[in-house]
C-alpha cells in the first residue's frame, strides 16, 4: 500500500462511530416510526475535512421535494431527492456507500480472527470515487488490496506506548485522520443522483 492509501484507510478506521451512526440511521428510524414513536439524531459532521456544523435529522411523512433553506432535514427527502445544502450531502454520500464503509470497519474483526487462527486473509478495498480521497485520483490507485496484518497494523496505530519527561509510561493516541469531503457538495434539485433507496415512511410502515 502507499501512504495515501493507508490514510484512506486510517480515515475508515478513526471514524467507526460516525459511520456506524450514518448507517443505522434509516434502520433506526423504520423501527422508531413502526412503534409510532418520534425519531430524530444529531450527527457531528467535524469527522470529515472541511466540515465544522451538526446535521439534525427527522423522518416525516414524503412531502415531496422541499429546496428552501433549512435547518432540520427530513431523512426521506435526503435519500429520495438528494442533498440540498453540504451537510446533507455529506450525509448522503456516506450513507449511499455505507456498505463499503461497514464491510472495512468488519474486516479488522475478520483479520484478528484469521490472525489467530493462522489463516490468511485479504480484502479488495474499492474507495468510492465519490470522495476526494487525498492522493488518490484515478480507478487504480483507488484499488488495492490489504492483508490482515497491515488492516492490524493501521489499527494498531491509533494507540502506542509513550514514555512521559518523568519517565513514566502511558498510553498514548495519535489525533484521528479525517475522512474525505464528498467531490459533490452542491444540490441535486430534487434527483437523487444514480442513487434512489426505499425509506421507511407512511407507505410502507414495516418495510425492513
Amino acid at each position: 500500500m502507499t501512504p495515501d492509501q493507508e490514510r484512506a484507510l486510517l480515515s475508515i478506521l478513526d471514524n467507526g462511530y460516525f459511520l456506524t451512526h450514518v448507517a443505522n440511521t434509516t434502520k433506526m428510524a423504520r423501527k422508531y416510526y413502526n412503534q409510532h414513536k418520534y425519531w430524530c439524531a444529531n450527527i457531528k459532521l467535524n469527522c470529515v475535512q472541511g466540515s465544522t456544523k451538526t446535521i439534525q435529522l427527522v423522518l416525516n411523512r414524503d412531502g415531496g421535494c422541499n429546496t428552501e433553506t433549512r435547518t432540520i432535514s427530513n431523512l426521506n427527502g435526503v435519500v429520495k431527492y438528494g442533498p440540498a445544502n453540504n451537510e446533507e450531502a455529506i450525509f448522503y454520500y456516506y450513507y449511499k456507500h455505507r456498505n463499503f464503509f461497514i464491510g472495512v470497519l468488519s474486516s479488522l474483526k475478520l483479520a484478528f480472527a484469521a490472525y489467530t487462527e493462522r489463516r490468511d486473509y485479504c480484502k479488495n478495498i474499492s474507495l468510492p470515487a465519490d470522495f476526494q480521497w487525498q492522493g488518490l485520483d484515478t480507478h487504480a490507485e483507488r484499488h488495492f488490496v490489504v492483508s490482515a496484518k497491515d488492516i492490524m497494523r493501521l489499527y494498531g496505530s491509533t494507540h502506542f506506548i509513550n514514555t512521559t519527561p518523568k519517565g513514566e509510561t502511558v498510553i498514548a493516541s495519535r489525533p484521528p485522520v479525517k475522512l474525505p469531503t464528498p467531490v459533490n457538495l452542491s444540490s441535486t434539485n430534487c434527483i437523487a443522483p444514480v442513487y434512489n433507496p426505499a425509506v421507511g415512511n407512511y407507505l410502507f410502515r414495516n418495510n425492513s
